[in-house]
């Protein structure tokens, strides 16, 4: 991957839609039913999959834009574009002069703008040819008629596109992009997108994608590869860096918005300071890259919205996944991908109102709201999935000349609500959040709930909370997870320790007619100092505990339900990459049974669970299942047998 050279923040870098929930406060099993998230698909209609490919196989003519008149067509890049046709292939010169001040639009015929030329010979591109609209207006307008059936592919290449400016309630200062998926399809390659404004309350400061009639195919109406950045755009509406709207929920097909390991960095909006996406479906971003020295690349980093969504703004039937993974060339299979340093008054790394946003191999650090939800922010119906993809240990980061390496990992880490709730995540009025085998360190809140606050403004929506396989530990408040009125928590199978709760690690607060549940399954909580759960308030509480090792007698917590619940030192380790792992003779080995792991269940490093434990005899636990072969926190142990030499004892673990 080409690494970008940036003009960033300063950054100190630390190293359809609302399916139905079902919630289960039983003793045993707590997990939500949430349909799984859509997949990018490749489409089937095109034998080429890209614009650029589409165009290529067209017998177009060549069109030179530069100073030259003898060996140039063109002086300006307006007369090149009344003079193409569909197909053909514009070619510009590195010349400032030639495009100050000017403005394109382009309506039903499909062409390749390519720059980086030093002159109308040179056949070998490098760099990028600017085009500043100097505060003219906007840069491009890509536009399909709603009344067009032909295919209108558009390529924009080696592009620096800055200083448009526009009132328009149209919005998208740099570059707009509306028509129909499936006829329309742009491709940035290599292209910058930077220093446009929108003074309206419109949306796209950077780019606006704008759909105006149902799919007609799969193939996507944008895709930015992996070489691009979005960067320093702003508008007063939604999407700093880049909008999708569909108001009228057109129907889609299939992938309608791929974005590469570009860098979205640095934009400001109202909502969605880097991204912005209302009502668009099967949105796919490939993020992820080193960090030189102290700046992410393929980051969504350093944005900020004025109310909410610093990083991401997600809003109606959008479906959007974010991957540190790699697919149809886009992305960086190596590394995590990041939504880092962003800034909202709520959900300052993300904010999803009311669409389902998946996160997989993503790192959600370093993110400041002023209000709720430093990491994520979740209200009206919204879902929202965060999870590893591989089976393997998180890997440390690496540090060489100047290049640091953020391996594939799911993490909530260093996030912060500065003056309200839920440092890592806040989930509201019937919004419920899914995360499974995730890191969550280090995030801190003024209130309550530093690592989760969740719920309601009725009784009838709860805000929900789901944990499963995390390793949850460094995080600092006065309560890590609160149910605060009409709210469920649920944790299973995950470890919970040192961490600096100043009062407690679980809290229900419910008054009247709410409801506030909390159950933890197949779990550790060991902590120094904090209460394992506390209640409080005049209303409903339903919780419960089933196979938990815990720092306090069972007597001494506020749960309802106590089973197979043990008060004992459950002996955790270090081994290798996996911190706070069960010691070979730990209590938490065989703990549990197979009653609260679903089908094929792995812990958070990938390792199935259920597996019989072949070391030394465990210590005994006071309360576990006699029968059980399931081990208990974030972590399934796959010890040896006795007479192997290797880890035979804690001590040699460390």
């Amino acid at each position: 991957m080409q690494l970008k050279t940036l003009i960033t923040p300063v950054l100190l870098m630390s190293i359809g839609l609302s399916p139905a929930l079902q919630a289960d406060v039983s003793p045993h099993s707590q997990r939500l039913s949430i349909d799984p998230p859509v997949r990018d698909t490749l489409p089937e209609d095109h034998p080429a999959t890209s614009a650029s490919e589409r165009l290529a196989g067209r017998d177009g003519n060549t069109i030179r834009v530069g100073s030259d008149s003898d060996t140039c067509d063109y002086d300006n890049l307006s007369d090149a574009l009344a003079a193409a046709s569909d197909g053909d292939a514009i070619l510009l010169e590195n010349n400032d002069d030639l495009y100050l001040g000017d403005t394109y639009f382009l309506g039903g015929d499909g062409m390749t703008i390519r720059g980086g030329y030093d002159d109308c010979l040179d056949d070998s591109p490098s760099g990028r040819t600017t085009l500043n609209a100097d505060g003219q207006g906007r840069v491009f307008d890509l536009w399909l008629p709603t009344g067009e059936t032909d295919e209108m592919n558009v390529v924009l290449e080696n592009l620096s596109i800055r200083g448009g400016l526009t009132d328009s309630n149209l919005g998208g200062a740099g570059i707009v992009v509306e028509g129909r998926q499936g006829l329309l399809s742009v491709e940035l390659i290599n292209v910058e997108v930077t220093d446009n404004t929108v003074t309206a309350t419109s949306n796209g400061g950077g780019i606006r994608v704008v759909v105006n009639a149902d799919a007609e195919s799969s193939s996507p109406m944008l895709v930015i590869d992996n070489d691009s950045i979005i960067q320093g755009n702003s508008t007063e509406g939604n999407g700093g860096g880049l909008a999708c709207d569909n108001p009228d929920e057109h129907a889609h097909d299939g992938t309608m918005i791929r974005v590469g390991a570009a860098d979205i960095a640095g934009n400001s909006a109202t909502h969605g300071g880097g991204l912005a996406f209302d009502n668009c479906r099967n949105v796919f971003i490939y993020n992820g890259g080193p960090i030189l020295v102290i700046v992410p690349t393929g980051a969504i980093f350093g944005n900020e919205a004025s109310e909410k969504g610093g990083g991401l703004y997600a809003s109606g039937s959008s479906l959007v996944t974010i991957r540190g993974d790699q697919f149809f060339g886009m992305g960086d299979p190596d590394h995590a991908a990041h939504v880092v340093f962003n800034e909202a008054e709520f959900g300052a790394g993300i904010y999803n109102d009311g669409a389902m946003v998946t996160l997989e191999d993503v790192v959600i650090n370093s993110n400041e709201a002023s209000e709720d939800g430093g990491g994520i922010y979740a209200t009206d119906g919204a879902t929202t999935i965060q999870h590893r993809l591989q089976n393997a240990p998180c890997e440390p980061s690496e540090s060489s000349d100047g290049l640091i390496s953020v391996p594939r990992c799911s993490r909530m880490t260093g996030n912060s609500a500065a003056d309200g709730a839920g440092g890592g995540y806040f989930v509201t009025n019937g919004a419920a959040l899914e995360i499974d085998r995730t890191i969550i360190t280090d995030n801190d809140s003024e209130l309550a709930g530093s690592v989760v606050r969740a719920t309601a403004d009725n009784d009838d929506n709860p805000g929900v909370a789901n944990f499963r396989n995390a390793l949850v530990h460094g995080n600092s408040g006065a309560t890590l997870f609160y149910g605060w009125q009409t709210s469920e928590i649920n944790v299973a199978w995950s470890t919970i320790t040192d961490n600096e709760a100043e009062n407690n690690v679980f809290r229900s607060f419910a008054s009247g007619d709410d409801s506030a549940s909390i159950g933890v399954v197949s779990s550790i909580i060991w902590e120094d100092s904090a209460s394992v759960l506390t209640t409080g308030g005049s209303g409903n509480h339903s919780t419960t505990a089933d196979c938990l090792i815990a720092h306090e007698d069972a007597d001494q917590t506020g749960f309802n339900s106590t089973v197979f619940y043990s008060n004992i030192d459950p002996m955790l380790t270090t081994v290798g990459d996996k911190p706070y792992f069960p010691a070979n003779t730990s209590p938490a080995i065989d703990y549990c049974d197979a009653m609260n792991a679903e089908d094929d269940e792995v812990d958070l490093v990938g390792t199935e669970r259920g597996s019989e434990h072949q070391g030394p005899d465990p210590v005994e636990p006071p309360d576990s299942i006699a029968s059980g072969t399931y081990d208990i926190g974030a972590y399934e142990t796959e010890w040896g047998p006795q007479t192997d030499e290797l880890f035979q004892d804690r001590f040699e673990a460390e």
